[in-house]
């Protein structure tokens, strides 16, 4: 942009196509969207934008530098996601409560399922409220899969505290329990953990120039490209990713449920005996009342207890396709383009230049 009769550099934004075709046919449509300081020279913010595959693992999408975490930043970089990837069914995007981002997404992004990060709001609300009663349910209701028990916790804290619920409700608008949650995307986080483990994976390089900056990170998603892609390979034969059935697996070993069964793939289950709670599943629908099973895409525990007593079905198959290992090759069968380094490329007239 020109600033005082000058040419300067303001914002960049980077993604390839190889990352947005990989995420489009492989990755749960979860964005995890943040941004971290830059510590070098020319300071500014990295603005992220990143996926999840089968294996819970990080899949970067895209990135930029942008001058600050303003209304227009955040506006100029969801319009340039949108671009990229489009808006996948069921896409659910998690951010923190920040107005420029909250309103960006809102704005680009109308259509998506918008959580917000449970951390931050704890973060936040801490600064206003104090006391056992939050401690004791706060966490345990976004922990919640089903809104009665949910609603429970809420009603602990409001007779305790109701301005505590009016600001929830007035500043902390956006979904924040795993009982809200839909069930497109598959993805159970009620934190911003991916893009935290992003900004832990480059921290050592936000000092850096930024066309260095730019470079490495994209060399660094490269590398883990062809290493997952390597993986996938390993994997064929199996069906299911053989990390989330040993998961599931460990799951359904010394389990206190009890079942009737309504029909061959129907059942009401009980946990702990008479007083227990009691669920009903249906693994034709892969639903169960307890919401685990659909919004995860994973059996719970009261759909493994019926499935282990069918004879002829398995725990796969059961698993939504997400965490299969077709769908993780197909996150990296994409391949990254090589680069030159900087004395090879095309020598342009930009009207500026970024002193070391």
């Amino acid at each position: 942009m020109e600033y005082k009769g000058k040419k300067r550099f303001v914002r960049m934004f980077v993604t390839f196509k190889p990352l947005c075709d990989g995420f489009l046919a492989g990755c749960r449509p979860y964005l995890a969207i943040d941004s971290t300081h830059l510590t070098g020279k020319y300071r500014g913010q990295l603005a992220i934008a990143c996926a999840v595959d089968g294996h819970n693992w990080l899949y970067p999408v895209a990135y930029a530098i942008i001058d600050s975490e303003t209304t227009e930043s955040w506006d100029w970089f969801m319009e340039k996601l949108h671009q990229a990837i489009g808006c996948p069914p069921g896409l659910a995007i998690c951010s923190d409560a920040g107005k420029g981002i909250d309103s960006a997404i809102e704005e680009v992004y109308k259509y998506a399922e918008h959580r917000e990060c449970m951390r931050h709001l704890v973060v936040n609300f801490k600064k206003k409220f104090h006391g056992k009663v939050f401690d004791d349910h706060m966490w345990p209701a976004a922990y919640s899969w089903t809104p009665e028990a949910f609603e429970a916790h809420m009603a602990a804290i409001h007779e305790k505290k109701p301005k505590a619920i009016e600001y929830l409700t007035r500043y902390h608008s956006r979904l924040w329990s795993r009982s809200k949650f839909s069930t497109s995307s598959k993805v159970d986080y009620v934190t911003n953990n991916l893009a935290e483990c992003f900004n832990n994976w480059i921290n050592k390089h936000k000092g850096m120039m930024l066309f260095q900056l730019v470079d490495k990170i994209r060399r660094k998603i490269l590398v883990k490209m062809e290493k997952r892609r390597r993986i996938a390979k390993k994997l064929e034969g199996h069906r299911i990713l053989p990390s989330v059935m040993k998961e599931l697996n460990a799951k359904s070993r010394g389990l206190d449920i009890e079942y009737e069964r309504i029909d061959h793939m129907k059942a009401e289950v009980s946990e702990g005996g008479e007083d227990g709670k009691r669920h009903v599943v249906d693994l034709d629908m892969r639903t169960c009342t307890c919401r685990e099973f659909q919004v995860s895409g994973k059996p719970c525990k009261h759909a493994i207890s019926c499935i282990t007593g069918i004879r002829g079905v398995t725990i796969e198959d059961f698993v939504d396709d997400y965490y299969s290992v077709a769908k993780f090759a197909a996150a990296y069968t994409p391949v990254m383009p090589g680069l030159t380094d900087a004395s090879q490329w095309p020598k342009k007239t930009h009207e500026f230049f970024l002193h070391p």
